[in-house]
């Protein structure tokens, strides 16, 4: 990918890139709003509905984002979303009760809603089409960097200074990110006008024809992600025979999804993409539908290693699939959909799968779950082989 970028646009790139990290650090310690709701008396019930209430905001950005992208630039748009973390950081570092954390989680929907799809945007701004995915992929690899970073820099700050200290280190870095905002590109949200050469856009019935899609592949990613890295420390937490550390499974996914990202994601780029897709959703499936049989550590170790490597490659390859078929000026809107798409599966749609967990048990939860990707992944792979034209 970077072979193919002139020296300007791999400069550009490097600075999303970089703002990504820089954001990620402040997305490290909304892991610790739920620790927040328990520290004030709330419940996991709570917390479960305040992180539903976080996604209206991304609804709200999603629905007035061609609006929005049309009347305000990159470096504006992300200095906007740092705003609105850096004022909901300040209402946590001083929240004393449960009420506070309304408006707090509200603007931590706008803030993510606003910085996350410019910078999604972004990663696919400065590079030749046949390489979205893999921008895609390094912009994710930055931002987990980033989450990982900020989240130990919040659990080395919480012992010292408290459980509402944890949120003033990624306060001075959303503040710092607003100085550092306005380096962004300009073109990294698609505003300009097309040139007049520019090819018809690829999907002539405009966003509105693929929010379906959208939805189903996105909301099913969402699920993907979601469901297993919650539901495996409740099920550890309620089974007195696999009295052993939810980070077997947790730590290894995460490391897992980063490191295939870092040295196979130019795997997403050519002829050889769909196969590559196809035998991820297959691993996936798999793995997502044998967790269930896992009783031991090194159980859950191997059922991350595919799980996490398989899910690492799905991300940006469908992403860039969507997004690539968008044209320039509309990308910055459609970025805003997926996102939404895959917050909803990731945040609100674990609730059903979770009735399904009080009632049946874990164990089949995943096998339903895995039932629901298989399902989705074959009608993705279906379309997936239709020829579509790619917007410039």
């Amino acid at each position: 990918m970077w072979q193919q970028m002139g020296r300007e646009e791999r400069r550009k790139m490097g600075i999303v890139l970089g703002m990504t990290l820089i954001y990620g650090c402040v997305l490290g310690s909304q892991f610790y709003v739920a620790r927040l709701v328990n520290a004030l008396g709330g419940s996991a019930t709570h917390a479960g509905l305040l992180l539903i209430l976080s996604v209206l905001p991304i609804f709200g950005v999603a629905v007035y984002g061609k609006r929005l992208n049309g009347c305000m630039s990159p470096s504006h748009m992300l200095r906007l979303g740092l705003a609105c973390h850096a004022l909901q950081l300040l209402l946590l570092g001083f929240a004393s009760n449960l009420g506070v954390l309304v408006p707090a989680m509200l603007l931590s929907g706008f803030g993510y809603a606003l910085s996350f799809a410019t910078l999604l945007n972004g990663a696919t701004a400065h590079v030749p089409g046949t390489y979205y995915a893999q921008g895609i992929a390094y912009m994710t690899l930055c931002s987990q960097l980033g989450i990982g970073l900020g989240s130990l820099i919040s659990a080395m700050a919480e012992p010292t200074l408290g459980i509402n200290g944890v949120f003033w280190a990624p306060l001075l870095l959303s503040l710092a990110g607003l100085v550092l905002a306005g380096r962004l590109p300009a073109a990294a949200t698609g505003n300009a006008a097309p040139p007049s050469h520019q090819a018809r856009p690829a999907n002539p019935a405009g966003l509105r024809g693929k929010i379906l899609e959208i939805f189903i592949l996105m909301g099913v990613l969402g699920l993907t992600f979601g469901v297993p890295l919650q539901f495996v420390p409740m099920w550890l937490a309620k089974a007195p025979d696999m009295a052993f550390s939810p980070a077997y499974f947790l730590t290894t996914s995460f490391f897992t999804i980063m490191l295939t990202r870092l040295l196979f994601s130019h795997c997403l780029s050519g002829p050889h993409e769909f196969r590559v897709v196809a035998a991820c959703f297959a691993i996936v499936v798999l793995a997502i539908a044998v967790l269930g049989l896992a009783r031991t550590p090194a159980e859950f170790v191997a059922c991350a290693l595919a799980y996490g490597g398989a899910y690492s490659l799905l991300y940006p390859s469908c992403t860039a699939y969507l997004l690539q078929q968008a044209d320039a000026v509309e990308r910055a809107a459609w970025a805003n959909w997926v996102l939404l798409a895959y917050e909803v599966g990731a945040r609100c749609l674990p609730a059903i799968f979770g009735m399904i967990a009080d009632h049946g048990g874990f164990p089949l939860t995943f096998l339903v779950l895995a039932a629901v990707i298989a399902t989705a992944g074959a009608w993705h792979l279906m379309k997936r082989r239709q020829p579509i034209a790619v917007a410039v």
